[in-house]
């Protein structure tokens, strides 16, 4: 299986990848609401960036609002949600490690409780952004089972989400050949549609091109 690989940011992603139907944008991300009161001067941007499809987090480290986001998306309207989960997850820095999942088990369930919410739903998937990344480069992902617990979560996506369309971020800081070996390796464990190369970042598509089509070739 040759995995997909785009080119653009993770909010045009979202376009291509429904075409006729739309991404979901019903609920307003906590950090625009405070750029925009904080900065008026910035509104005339946050206005441009709200005509694009944003997706929503799905944490261990702050509240749960899949049911709310669930709930308001309607019709063709197809919510995209990014999970960020992984028991000690960014291991290397840890800006972010803190958080409800101490160990495999819990991940797991946490995962599987996105998974029966969102059942036979058409959704879009972007899954622990970093973590390949930390694999092909940082021994301490591998110390913290990284690749054991996505391939969990993508087999629970696989088996539980039939109209999902999953999509592993790939840090593009990530060491190339390693992180294709990771990729391989995870893509045994379930449904994989491809990999996104700018999650919460600004790089630009002439900066991702070549990576991409390496990434592109390597995992064919």
């Amino acid at each position: 299986m040759k995995l997909l690989v785009p080119l653009f940011t993770l909010s045009t992603l979202l376009v291509e990848l429904t075409h006729a139907a739309s991404i979901c944008n019903a609920l307003i991300p906590y950090s625009w609401t405070q750029a925009a009161s904080s900065n008026p001067k910035l509104q005339g941007a946050l206005n441009e960036l709200s005509k694009n499809a944003v997706a929503t987090w799905y944490t261990d480290r702050g509240g749960d609002a899949i049911s709310d986001l669930l709930q308001k998306c309607s019709g063709s309207q197809v919510p995209s949600i990014v999970i960020y989960g992984l028991p000690n997850k960014d291991c290397a820095d840890g800006f972010s490690s803190s958080g409800n999942n101490k160990d495999a088990a819990m991940y797991k369930t946490w995962v599987q409780s996105l998974v029966s919410r969102v059942g036979s739903r058409e959704v879009v998937y972007v899954l622990e952004p970093d973590a390949i990344g930390l694999l092909s480069n940082n021994y301490c992902a591998k110390e913290n089972n990284y690749l054991d617990n996505l391939k969990v979560a993508l087999g629970l996506i696989s088996s539980g989400n039939p109209n999902a369309k999953v999509y592993v971020d790939v840090a593009s800081w990530a060491n190339v050949a390693e992180a294709t070996k990771v990729l391989n390796n995870l893509k045994t464990a379930g449904r994989l549609d491809g990999v996104t190369i700018n999650t919460s970042n600004y790089k630009t598509n002439a900066q991702l091109m070549s990576f991409c089509s390496t990434i592109s070739g390597a995992t064919g």
